[in-house]
């Protein structure tokens, strides 16, 4: 059976051949058994008999992620070019000095290294977008630990992380604050140059009931939200937003409920969207773009509890019995709608249904937390409310999950 000729990086969202091979050498100690010539660190070496190579910052990590620790060295795989498109991507190598085995496989763009399977299942990736205080980086630590605990158990898969730095950096940075500090997640630092860029996090979504599906990857990328809506940044996150399966753009509450007729506090989440859509338009290499699906969603929504403009059925969780309810996704999103043009929202919903499609948006509302946190207290309980409901959405528009009921 034919494979995919080509796989998307989950870190950079950079797109390369899966004939081409990068692996890092885990040697302890690199020496050369025998003499000969490889591409090492991207350029040709010669070496002899005893020859040792130590660990030293990799060019490439530098200049992508600005990360300047020492690693092994990285090489190339010869002769993959040509291959037959049908059969196994090549996931362990020899390195051609130490001649001991490696399974450090390296997105040849930006050297992170990639998960065993990459290739054999679906990638989708999200990037999260809206303006600065919008609440994104607190979207993330609720949506993850909705989908480890309750959302899988309902759709029947498990949440783990993908590489050594995603699970560690999630706990730290966006768990612990929020369920063991009872503290808002502190705001993404703003990015002034490309290689200071964010690598997203990487989860697996595996669905135990069957052991043949393929693992869904998903990447989470959370820019600052003064560098998404800066037109300077548009080269910047061109790959990510232009790579993306899905966009979810951020609208604040406080602002929405503070805006006037003519939207003038929703000025961020319109930079938002117009550069995103910018960066959607750009030229990538020659490549087509598929279009995202774009879910527009109302963060902070607690504060709209007394104010009538959301539906009973909105302030409960969607049970989801039987698959992804698309009946109460039409008429929360069809009163969310309503909802953000009543309160100046009319270009923000006009700009994205032109661009997308009216079936490649959907509207949403949310509360990460349940309450507004005051000042530098802890809050008193986390209660988040239909936080994964856009991230389901997703997954049930790209078929990972099953969609029951319709309007």
């Amino acid at each position: 059976m034919a494979r995919p000729a080509s796989a998307t990086c989950p870190h950079c969202f950079e797109t390369f051949s899966l004939r081409s091979a990068v692996f890092r050498c885990q040697a302890d100690n690199c020496t050369a058994r025998n003499a000969g010539e490889a591409i090492i660190d991207g350029s040709p070496l010669k070496f002899a008999r005893g020859d040792t190579l130590s660990r030293r910052a990799d060019p490439v990590m530098t200049s992508a992620w600005e990360d300047n620790r020492l690693f092994n060295h990285s090489f190339t795989v010869p002769g993959l070019e040509g291959l037959p498109l049908f059969g196994k991507p090549r996931t362990r190598a020899i390195c051609p000095l130490s001649e001991e085995r490696t399974t450090e496989k390296l997105c040849p763009a930006c050297h992170k290294q990639l998960y065993p399977l990459i290739g054999y299942g679906s990638d989708l990736r999200m990037t999260l977008i809206g303006g600065a205080n919008a609440g994104k980086s607190n979207y993330i630590a609720v949506l993850i630990d909705e989908l480890r605990r309750a959302k899988g158990a309902r759709f029947g898969f498990a949440v783990r992380p993908l590489d050594a730095e995603t699970g560690p950096r999630y706990t730290d940075s966006y768990f612990r604050p929020v369920f063991e500090h009872r503290r808002l997640v502190g705001g993404t630092a703003i990015v002034t140059k490309r290689s200071a860029v964010i690598a997203p996090l990487v989860f697996g979504l595996q669905f135990a009931a069957d052991s043949a599906r393929p693992m869904v990857t998903l990447s989470l990328f959370d820019p600052p939200g003064e560098g998404v809506i800066n037109d300077s940044h548009v080269e910047k996150f061109h790959q990510f937003v232009f790579n993306s399966a899905g966009l979810v753009l951020l609208v604040d509450a406080e602002k929405l409920m503070a805006s006037g007729r003519f939207g003038d506090h929703l000025s961020d989440a319109n930079r938002a969207l117009e550069v995103a859509i910018r960066q959607l338009e750009a030229q990538h290499g020659g490549r087509p773009r598929s279009m995202p699906y774009v879910a527009i969603a109302v963060s902070k929504a607690d504060l709209l509890r007394d104010t009538g403009e959301l539906p009973e059925r909105f302030w409960q969780e969607p049970t989801h019995a039987g698959g992804y309810d698309d009946i109460d996704f039409q008429l929360v999103s069809n009163e969310v709608e309503r909802l953000l043009r009543s309160r100046g929202g009319g270009t923000l919903c006009n700009i994205a249904e032109n661009m997308f499609g009216r079936e490649h948006v959907g509207y949403f509302a949310f509360s990460a937390l349940g309450q507004a946190a005051e000042g530098t207290s802890p809050m008193s309980e986390i209660a988040p409310l239909r936080v994964a409901e856009p991230f389901i959405w997703l997954l049930s528009r790209h078929g990972v999950v099953q969609r029951r009921g319709s309007p």
